[in-house]
């Protein structure tokens, strides 16, 4: 039998992190934020390799980490709990979060390009993981996070990831999986 509540948490106190994972393909999309449309590594190489390669942007990493700001603040009105208690703390943790989504993102994409693996090609398992294992890093600052919590995480949101990113790829969202 499924414990809802376990299942609840997992998914609002990750929901910040699956913001800010999802906001870079729309302002790319858009082209919103033009200014900040600049590759996050500024075109540095190692080993004849860029760093994270032109996907990953100022521009998508700020508007995530903003937007899992506003949206935890959004979910602040209705969850009333930690890490939620309160405006501040809401915004706090849902940057902080989206910042670590983020950040795991461009960690895969690094060991991506050293494992020679182009950008936008699909990389299973990591491409679904990676935001969620920056995000529980940071989350365990401010919410106690089990092992338990962490596998359905991985397993749970990879999955949904993996399906949102084919929705998206469908519908000429995303340039590609």
């Amino acid at each position: 039998m499924f414990d809802w509540q376990f299942i609840l948490f997992v998914l609002y106190i990750y929901s910040p992190a699956m913001v800010a994972n999802t906001v870079p393909v729309f302002v790319s999309k858009y082209n919103v934020l033009k200014s900040l449309n600049k590759p996050m590594d500024f075109g540095v190489s190692l080993k004849g390799t860029r760093l994270f390669g032109d996907n990953k942007t100022v521009r998508g990493f700020v508007a995530g980490v903003i937007v899992a700001g506003i949206f935890g603040v959004l979910l602040s009105f209705f969850i009333h709990t930690k890490p939620f208690e309160s405006f501040l703390d809401a915004l706090v943790y849902s940057m902080a979060i989206g910042f670590g989504a983020l950040a795991g993102d461009s960690v895969k994409s690094f060991f991506k390009r050293r494992v020679n693996i182009e950008s936008g090609k699909m990389w299973i398992p990591f491409d679904q993981i990676d935001f969620v294992l920056g995000a529980t890093l940071v989350a365990m600052f401010f919410v106690e996070i089990s092992f338990s919590m962490v596998v359905f995480a991985i397993i749970f949101i990879g999955t949904l990831s993996f399906v949102v990113s084919t929705i998206g790829f469908a519908l000429h969202i995303k340039k590609n999986l």
